[in-house]
């Protein structure tokens, strides 16, 4: 599950997961919604975040959308925010019509 947090997407992942030690490794990243017909897609770059805060705030914001309390442990799950360079949505609607792209300044 991510929030839209500020400017930037935030998640969380295991630690030993892939998904974790690519970005480890690359944090440029490609995230997606789930809804297969009317998608949106953000590429980005990841930042683990370590800050008490900031992961306090996330938190905050994944409890507002779904109750998540007490999930996230630093020292197993990493939070990380990724700031947007593009992001592509289509409309399965209108799908000739819709397609859309958006650039962000580097950050």
């Amino acid at each position: 599950m991510g929030v839209w947090l500020g400017d930037r997407l935030w998640f969380s992942s295991g630690l030993r997961s892939r998904k974790a030690r690519n970005l480890a490794a690359d944090p440029r990243c490609t995230l997606t919604t789930e809804n297969a017909r009317d998608p949106v897609v953000l590429e980005g770059t990841a930042e683990r975040v370590t800050d008490g805060g900031r992961i306090a705030a996330f938190l905050a914001a994944v409890n507002a959308k779904d109750d998540a309390e007490g999930f996230q442990d630093p020292g197993v799950n990493g939070t990380y925010a990724v700031a947007s360079e593009r992001v592509f949505a289509i409309s399965g609607d209108d799908f000739v019509g819709s397609p859309t792209r958006w650039r962000f300044p580097p950050t």
